[in-house]
């Protein structure tokens, strides 16, 4: 598996769990906090930094950054 799809691969896992985890927290009533429901966990790639990297024409490499 490249790294792209790995990174991928985590996100997705990631994102299923938060969800869980926020139903979770719903269904037992301990997440009242309308912002709290839509706090966002990082993904593994900005944790550990493993973003797509794209070349420049100059050959300096520049970091693709979320948002």
């Amino acid at each position: 598996m490249n790294c792209l799809a790995y990174v991928q691969f985590e996100k997705i896992t990631l994102d299923h769990d938060r969800r869980i985890f926020i139903n979770s927290l719903q269904a037992n009533g301990c997440l009242q906090d309308y912002h709290l429901r839509h706090w966002q966990v990082r993904n593994v790639a900005e944790e550990e930094d493993i973003r797509p990297k794209r070349q420049t024409g100059s050959g300096l490499v520049i970091q693709n950054r979320p948002g």
